[in-house]
């Protein structure tokens, strides 16, 4: 063979293992958008969790209110206030973080208002009921602070229990879509891997008929 051609030859096979880095970048490509899109879905689903959680909170920070109020009222000792002004607080708090994780969500938003309204509301009563004169009859008291928390309380939990049953559905869908994303870049890498080991073949092929002529 002549030189001209060995050289013919060589460069027809350095051609052929062009494919072979294009399929490489490709790879390189597609593990780190889907890397991304991954990263993505998975910090929906910890949002979702975040919301799941500050729901809780609100709930339980209300009967914890509730409870020190009740203790106060029975009792008149100062001790009890504390854990009421406490969960005055964390309520607070945690009203601002369930409006703060749910503004992409219009349904939450309004259940983030009404929630607010029933929960301050309840907490203002509360403040007037300690607000009475310790002389006055603890039964009063009671029977006023009962006959209304009982009713507010039980609306909290009804739109907590729809704010949890949505952030449930949610979740299922923020997960499903996390493992769509993970099949899918499994799917691409063994696509890619066997693209790539067929423009190999193709190339060690042509090497060998090369060398062969050689």
């Amino acid at each position: 063979m002549a030189s001209g051609d060995r050289v013919a030859a060589n460069r027809w096979v350095l051609l052929a293992a062009v494919p072979l880095f294009l399929v490489l970048a490709g790879v390189v490509y597609l593990t780190v958008a889907f890397a991304e899109n991954e990263r993505q879905e998975q910090d929906w689903v910890v949002h979702t969790y975040q919301v799941i959680d500050a729901l809780r909170a609100v709930l339980v920070d209300a009967a914890d209110a509730e409870t020190g109020e009740r203790g106060y009222l029975l009792t008149h000792k100062a001790g009890f206030l504390q854990p009421f002004r406490a969960a005055k607080v964390r309520t607070a708090r945690d009203l601002d973080h369930f409006d703060a994780l749910t503004r992409d969500n219009p349904e939450q938003q309004k259940r983030a208002r009404n929630l607010r309204a029933l929960v301050e509301g309840r907490l203002r009563l509360l403040d007037r009921v300690i607000a009475l004169n310790p002389t006055q009859p603890v039964e009063t008291a009671l029977m006023t602070l009962m006959d209304r928390g009982k009713a507010t309380i039980d609306s909290v939990r009804l739109i907590v229990s729809a704010g949890l049953a949505e952030e449930q559905r949610l979740l299922a869908q923020r997960i499903q879509s996390r493992r769509d994303v993970e099949r899918m870049e499994i799917l691409s890498a063994v696509l890619a891997g066997i693209l790539a080991l067929f423009v190999l073949l193709i190339a060690a092929g042509m090497l060998v008929r090369n060398n062969m002529r050689l």
